[in-house]
């Protein structure tokens, strides 16, 4: 069998940056959003997923600028893709015709330079139908150090993609958030996930800047690790999902271990042919129980990343890796937490 390649195209798994930049977005929009569109002061943030899919967005906002109601639309793209201005007209006219206000439309791009351009225009050769004009914001084309110099601290999460973030610029960052959110623990703690999960990601930031930013937020996680307040949240987490997560993934994943187990055991045939399928089929078995609790603890505690847990499972070939990733789940104190988990590769799992 060849040996797997551990650098996937990140194409085939981008939602966890995009569920990140969502969970942000949302939490700290009123200081965001005057940060990317000047003039625009927060509403009411709107909750798209009540539009059927795939009609509703990322993000949308209703805004005021310039004394005008408008509604603020943000798409998070992680990946280059080509239809992006299209889908994000469909948007558009889609809380256009919701609101019957202004829209403005806003593509923010995480790791790629390459990104559309606006306007959209549908025309032939003697009229034009349509012209969609929309912003196009990429991270890695800004300064990391602008942000800190100004000390805009509700982007600091975003650092690690933008351009000029050094270990030096990172660091400072990290001890900044750490001031502001010193009596919020929880907050901090969701903070540097996402500055963390941003960091895996970028390509901006050099193998031994990464290693230095990496050992200070290790020092900050140990002291959250620690902290009394952190550890009544984990625990009632834990309380909730670890009973019925292991004890129903241990149930099904045995069943069908046995029965699969068995099933290419007798296909094997004879004597040799049946010790080695029994082995093999064991093998499998343990393997698929292993796949089948670990997908189950991460339904029970964070139903919304169900689907990513069986895309990681799939991808795990050994029972061992598995477990290791069924325990950061069963101590995952929050969803984000429990992202970066699904997010790291499997060598990155073992630190």
């Amino acid at each position: 069998m060849p040996k797997k390649n551990h650098h996937r195209d990140p194409s085939q798994n981008p939602q966890p940056y995009d569920s990140s930049l969502k969970a942000l977005f949302k939490e700290d929009a009123a200081e965001i959003i005057p940060t990317l569109l000047p003039g625009a002061e927060l509403v009411a943030v709107l909750d798209t997923e009540v539009l059927r899919a795939p009609m509703h967005g990322d993000r949308a906002y209703k805004i005021m600028r310039y004394d005008e109601p408008q509604i603020l639309h943000l798409e998070f793209q992680s990946i280059e893709d080509p239809d992006m201005a299209y889908r994000t007209l469909i948007y558009h006219v889609n809380l256009f015709a919701e609101h019957k206000l202004p829209v403005h439309s806003m593509i923010l791009y995480l790791f790629t330079e390459k990104v559309v351009e606006s306007p959209l225009i549908e025309r032939d050769r003697k009229q034009t139908f349509l012209q969609f004009d929309f912003e196009v914001l990429s991270l890695p084309k800004l300064d990391a150090q602008y942000y800190v110099q100004h000390h805009i601290i509700s982007m600091y999460p975003l650092l690690p993609a933008m351009q000029h973030a050094t270990a030096e610029v990172l660091l400072q960052a990290i001890d900044e958030l750490a001031m502001h959110y010193q009596w919020r623990e929880d907050d901090l703690s969701q903070r540097l996930l996402w500055l963390k999960i941003m960091l895996n990601r970028t390509t901006t930031v050099e193998l031994n800047e990464k290693k230095k930013v990496r050992a200070r937020m290790d020092v900050f996680e140990q002291l959250l690790e620690e902290d009394e307040y952190i550890q009544q949240l984990r625990s009632q987490a834990i309380a909730k999902g670890l009973a019925q997560g292991i004890a129903e993934g241990k149930a099904e994943g045995k069943a069908e271990g046995k029965a699969e187990g068995k099933a290419e055991g007798k296909a094997e045939g004879k004597a040799e042919g049946k010790a080695e399928g029994k082995a093999e089929g064991k093998a499998e078995g343990k393997l698929n129980e292993a796949k089948s609790a670990f997908c189950l603890v991460t339904r029970t505690r964070f139903p919304h990343l169900a689907s990513l847990a069986q895309q990681k499972a799939a991808q795990v070939a050994d029972v061992e890796t598995l477990h290791h990733l069924m325990e950061k789940m069963i101590i995952a104190g929050n969803e984000q937490e429990a992202l970066l988990t699904l997010s790291l590769e499997e060598p990155e799992l073992a630190n």
